[in-house]
């Protein structure tokens, strides 16, 4: 006769239900700061023994201090929402026609046929190169900034677009036709949700594309926002203020690749995706 367990007592193991999942996760974490620790601590031993000139690396202490000071202050968060509004705005005025363009490509021979060689013509000019030619047709406003960001995130989108839909089991598609469902219908249903994950790995690169062009767009043609701070610190020999930059940068693009790929894993579970070993 079997054993019944009263609700609450502790398992075999002497671990309480679902404390499992728990160490899972604290070992997953454990595992994720090993390295960032492991830097830092060769940060502040390089700066403690003088390896390299305290001007070109200062004291990990004194960057956190500098962020916790801007952060005080107000300037940082007027920064970040300066940045977060291009970064924002040329996602999505690049990311949505990508995203149509993408799947009209990958439904649609004729339509290939049509656009295909101008993307790929167009496609491997790098971004920075068109800088030249924003700056002429917008001035250095905000429309320059967004405008290469848009230009960015196209390309990676509409690739990423176009792959995930020509991806599909072509069996999905072939008993939809069988049904006669409306191309409207055939998108909602099978494109759509088939496509989804590889789009949003996509985006995942888009947005790290997305942050090496604003801060080198705000470099060039900006007054305000994470990459104006990162050269204003670089011309008046803030060191401290460039680091502190480089590092809040680092920490939303770090924030935003989580956010997508969580998203990406909760559309995603039906595919039964290898996880790593």
């Amino acid at each position: 006769m079997s054993a019944v367990v009263e609700p609450g007592r502790e398992n075999r193991s002497g671990a309480a239900p679902g404390s499992g999942a728990w160490v899972a996760k604290a070992a997953a974490l454990s595992r994720a700061a090993a390295f960032p620790f492991g830097i830092f601590l060769l940060w502040a031993a390089a700066a403690y023994f003088a390896w390299v000139p305290r001007p070109l690396l200062p004291p990990p202490a004194e960057v956190v201090a500098r962020i916790l000071d801007l952060s005080v202050s107000g300037d940082l968060s007027r920064h970040i929402i300066a940045s977060g509004t291009r970064l924002a705005a040329g996602i999505a005025l690049g990311g949505i026609p990508a995203v149509g363009i993408g799947i009209l490509v990958g439904m649609f021979r004729p339509f290939e046929a049509f656009v295909s060689p101008t993307l790929r013509f167009l496609a491997p000019v790098p971004v920075l190169a068109w800088m030249p030619l924003v700056i002429l047709f917008f001035g250095i406003d905000e429309a320059a900034k967004i405008a290469l960001l848009a230009v960015g995130v196209f390309f990676v989108m509409y690739s990423a677009t176009s792959g995930a839909v020509r991806s599909i089991d072509n069996r999905f598609i072939e008993v939809c036709r069988l049904y006669n469902k409306s191309v409207g219908l055939t998108v909602r249903r099978i494109i759509l949700p088939a496509s989804t994950p590889t789009i949003l790995d996509g985006l995942r690169a888009a947005v790290a594309l997305s942050w090496i062009i604003l801060v080198a767009a705000e470099i060039v043609t900006a007054r305000n926002g994470l990459g104006w701070l990162l050269w204003d610190a670089r011309t008046f020999g803030r060191t401290v203020d460039a680091y502190a930059a480089m590092i809040v940068v680092g920490l939303l693009g770090l924030a935003s690749d989580i956010l997508i790929s969580g998203l990406r894993r909760k559309v995603s579970h039906w595919r039964g995706d290898f996880g790593g070993l």
